[in-house]
């Protein structure tokens, strides 16, 4: 099946918008669902609406190559998980800019009782492990990269 876009795209959604990610082989779905696990979104979404963005991945001489809609390359990689990372923000900025009413943070969250932890900082110092480790302790997560503020 590679080469093909027959597969149903992986939709990923926040309040009522939705980006569309295809990718052209079977392996590469579940890899790229688990990225998107803990965004939100309504249980379902007309698939008439018109997605906030399209991503395409693509499998092209053992490497992946990932596309917007406009077939503008927007990278190639080896690594999956390179793939992953650059995936998650580029899918990330296209649901930011469909939501301008958010002020969006570069944060992570967790929530327990009726409290929330809200952790700010630059990538890597720790913002995603501690916000986990909260949660292996019985919190609820929210977030470990974008956080929306209405």
């Amino acid at each position: 099946m590679q080469g093909s876009y027959l597969l149903d795209p992986i939709t990923v959604c926040f309040q009522n918008q939705s980006v569309f990610v295809r990718c052209d082989s079977k392996s590469l779905v579940e890899p790229i669902r688990t990225v998107f696990l803990h965004f939100s979104g309504p249980e379902e979404i007309s698939r008439s609406a018109s997605p906030s963005g399209v991503f395409t991945v693509q499998t092209l001489d053992g490497e992946f190559q990932l596309s917007n809609e406009n077939g503008e390359i927007l990278a190639k990689t080896k690594q999956l998980q390179e793939l992953q990372q650059i995936l998650k923000s580029e899918v990330s900025l296209a649901l930011i800019r469909a939501t301008p009413e958010y002020m969006w943070l570069h944060a992570s969250a967790a929530a327990c009782d009726n409290a929330a932890f809200l952790l700010t900082g630059i990538s890597g110092k720790g913002k995603s492990t501690l916000v986990t480790s909260l949660c292996e302790v019985g919190w609820k997560f929210l977030s470990d990269d974008m956080l929306p503020f209405d």
